[in-house]
């Protein structure tokens, strides 16, 4: 199956006689940024396309740059025969090292006695709340209030809104979980497995009558971070000086007995009639003891006069990143 790239022609595709009524449809959302160029995902109007594939049996959406969720399961509520899906955001998650969450990796089980099961750590846009991080949640509110809403005269209005949805393989990667959209919105009776790629335990569980169903991680295309080794400038860098394409000094980069007249090809030799002494560095003068009439205190050791910081120094910064908010106004 290749993938569609989202733009501004897709909407073009569906003028195809056969793309209505194919089975399998991976679209790719990810687009290439120049160094240095702001970061635009693609706006998520195009995917009001995904409501003329109803009959797809398998949906896998992949370098997302921002929450789709709303018009993903808007979509996704109608595909009554929809069995595989995947969702793939194009970054990894990146929250507060302060919390009790959990990375989902090899040896990873769920806790169904979680202190913060049940209590959703989203905003109700499909992202956790700013103080928590900035990553894409699983969010059961999102996912409840795309289904379609009908009238309640209609004649089947009670089983429609008491419909669940019919996914048998569900794979995540790159979103925050816990147990609140898999005890409402899944069917514990067609639900049978569930895949992890770089995704946060924020409290996930499973209902009882999922005990059937098997849970995966999928660490294979995991990037770990890999411990290097320390450079030392003082004894492994060196300062090399070329001429007409031939080395013809070499001193280390920073040797503090290295100075200007050394790494010229001209030196002056001494002359012993001159009586000028040699210039020689000084001692640092020792910092003197303050009296109590002193007004002024004795020089502290450095760094105990500096201010506290702000914020906690386990709350790993956030770093330049391509994944875009969604906006505070949007409804």
């Amino acid at each position: 199956m290749s993938p569609i790239f989202l733009g501004e022609d897709f909407g073009a595709l569906l003028s195809v006689s056969s793309i209505r009524s194919q089975k399998d449809l991976w679209i790719d959302l990810w687009r290439h940024f120049d160094p240095g160029e702001k970061v635009v995902p693609v706006d998520g109007q195009y995917l009001t396309s995904l409501n003329s594939f109803g009959g797809l049996r398998r949906l896998r959406v992949t370098g997302m740059l921002k929450s789709y969720q709303k018009q993903l399961f808007q979509a996704i509520w109608k595909m009554e025969q929809l069995e595989d899906l995947q969702l793939r955001m194009a970054e990894e998650p990146r929250v507060s090292s302060q919390l009790p969450w959990r990375l989902i990796e090899e040896g990873w089980v769920p806790n169904a006695e979680g202190t913060h099961a049940g209590l959703s750590p989203g905003d109700g846009k499909g992202r956790i709340k700013r103080q928590y991080g900035n990553a894409e949640y699983f969010d059961n509110c999102v996912i409840e209030l795309a289904k379609p809403k009908l009238n309640p005269d209609y004649p089947e209005y009670e089983a429609w809104m008491s419909r669940l949805l019919p996914i048998v393989h569900l794979t995540l990667r790159g979103f925050v979980v816990d147990a609140i959209p898999f005890c409402s919105c899944f069917d514990g009776q067609k639900l049978r497995s569930i895949t992890f790629t770089d995704c946060i335990d924020a409290g996930f569980c499973l209902p009882y009558e999922m005990n059937n169903v098997q849970l995966r991680v999928d660490c294979s295309k995991t990037a770990r971070a890999e411990p290097i080794r320390q450079v030392v400038p003082d004894r492994e860098l060196k300062r090399i000086t070329l001429k007409e394409g031939r080395k013809i000094d070499e001193s280390p980069a920073s040797s503090p007995t290295q100075s200007v007249s050394s790494r010229s090809r001209y030196h002056r030799k001494p002359d012993p009639s001159t009586s000028i002494p040699h210039r020689v560095p000084l001692p640092s003068p020792a910092p003197a003891p303050s009296s109590p009439s002193s007004p002024f205190p004795s020089l502290m050791p450095s760094g105990q006069c500096l201010r506290q910081p702000r914020f906690s120094m386990h709350f790993h910064r956030r770093v330049v990143s391509s994944v875009i908010e969604e906006d505070e106004g949007e409804e």
